[in-house]
This record gives C-alpha cells, sequence and structure tokens, in this order.
C-alpha cells in the first residue's frame, strides 16, 4: 500500500496552507471530515513517522525548541487529504532555526503490540494505555474534542530538543516514529475529557509496501507527553 504522505521538506507557503486547513476543520467541528483525513484503505491510522536525516536538519542547529504542528495533505493517490505533522525548529528568540519538515503518513496502519504492565524509567506503562486508548477507540470513535484545548484548535505540540537529540543518538540510524495516542488532558474542566498526543520511539523506516510493525519494549526509547499547543505556542507561532 503506497504512503498517503511521503516525508520531504516543505516551502514556508505549504507550512501555512496545510496548517491552515487543518485549524478550520477543527474550528468548523467537522467530524466526517476528521474521520477521513485519519482513516487510509478502511483503517485508521496511527503514527507518523520522519526520516533520520529530517530529525539531523532539526537539531543541527543547536534550536531551543522543536515544533511539531497538525496539517493537512493532500494524498499521494491525488484523492483527498491525510492528517500529518510539520516540524520545524526555533532559537531562543523564536527565531526559525531549520525548515519544515513533513512527516510521512504510512497508507495503513501499523501493527503495535507489546504494551504491558512494565516497570519503566519513563512511564513505559503510561505511554502503552495512551496508546491504547487511541488504538481501542471504535470506529465512529473520534471526536473533535481530542483535538481541542483551551477552546481552541489543537495546533500542535513543543517539544524539548533532547527528544530529538536522544532519538538519533543510536549508532544505526533510524526513523522516528510518533505514535498515536489519547491521554487525560491536565486541567481540563470537562470530566475524563481526553488529548491527542504523540509517544516517540525510534524505529526502522516502513517501506512503500507495508505499514510497518512494531512490538514495544521497555528498552526502546520513549518520551512522556510534549506540551500542547496552545497554550504552549511560543512568543511567535507561525501556525
Amino acid at each position: 500500500m503506497p504512503h498517503a504522505v511521503l516525508p520531504c521538506e516543505i516551502s514556508p507557503d505549504a507550512f501555512s496552507a496545510y496548517t491552515a486547513s487543518w485549524r478550520e476543520l477543527v474550528a468548523a467541528d467537522a467530524v466526517d471530515a476528521l474521520h477521513a483525513c485519519f482513516v487510509s484503505n478502511d483503517t485508521r491510522l496511527n503514527y507518523v513517522y520522519l526520516r533520520h536525516e529530517q530529525v539531523v536538519k532539526l537539531v543541527e542547529s543547536k534550536p531551543k525548541k522543536i515544533c511539531a504542528r497538525f496539517a493537512l495533505v493532500p494524498r499521494e493517490s491525488g484523492t483527498g487529504q491525510s492528517v500529518a505533522l510539520v516540524f520545524y525548529s526555533d532559537d531562543a528568540n523564536d527565531i526559525p532555526a531549520s525548515g519544515y519538515q513533513l512527516s510521512g503518513t504510512a497508507g495503513e496502519a501499523a501493527a503495535i503490540t507489546g504494551c504491558a504492565t512494565i516497570v519503566s524509567p519513563i512511564c513505559f506503562e503510561k505511554a502503552c494505555d495512551n496508546i491504547n486508548g487511541w488504538g481501542e477507540l471504535p470506529a465512529n470513535g473520534l471526536e473533535i474534542g481530542f483535538f481541542k484545548t483551551m477552546d481552541e484548535p489543537l495546533r500542535g505540540y513543543t517539544h524539548d530538543v533532547a527528544d530529538f537529540e536522544d532519538a538519533i543518538a543510536s549508532p544505526a540510524p533510524a526513523a522516528l516514529w510518533l505514535i498515536f495516542s489519547l491521554h487525560p488532558e491536565r486541567g481540563a474542566e470537562e470530566p475524563n475529557k481526553r488529548l491527542f498526543d504523540t509517544v516517540l520511539t525510534r524505529h526502522v523506516e516502513p517501506d512503500a509496501d507495508a505499514p510497518g510493525a512494531i512490538t514495544l519494549t521497555a528498552d526502546r526509547v520513549y518520551y512522556d507527553v510534549a506540551n500542547p499547543c496552545p497554550p504552549a505556542c511560543g512568543i511567535i507561532d507561525r501556525a
């Protein structure tokens, strides 16, 4: 199954257009369109990824932070749009320190196995709970509320640079997978409200003929939830 979106560096104009489309979809409470952009080949997608060389470009300028922004991107098939994330790095003054790196989106969901109750210094059990929360949603279970915070569209996240530096520190180059998850929203007024998020881990890059498969184990590198935007959008937010 061909990729829905191929990973690449995109122009500032494309970044602005793709991220604006995402914000408009969420602001309009367009549940059907939300469902469509997360489904490919009759399966709900469960990860995006960055190639190793894209991660290197994000961290090589020694930025202060790395930002991720949701995007709606035309599918490689030419039919419809797919969800993706666009990453860029900023310096301490919110000045761009990198280009805009578009994540790849496989044409099907990956097989994700191995979550269990395992003691881990980086909250492996919690990460598994959140990943399972996404995977166990019923077919019609996507909610606009997963993508709203502070009554605004969830635009993305702000990550610590160290998360990405660790991801390229492995002796063997690997892709950076961002596995979809749902976690309880901190400080939410609505009881039991959950917010979409991702769990980061190193893994092989999926090829064009297979969506990929990953067995989660506590000895891999995982990262806790990033800071959602809003509110953690920075002094100058480009999306």
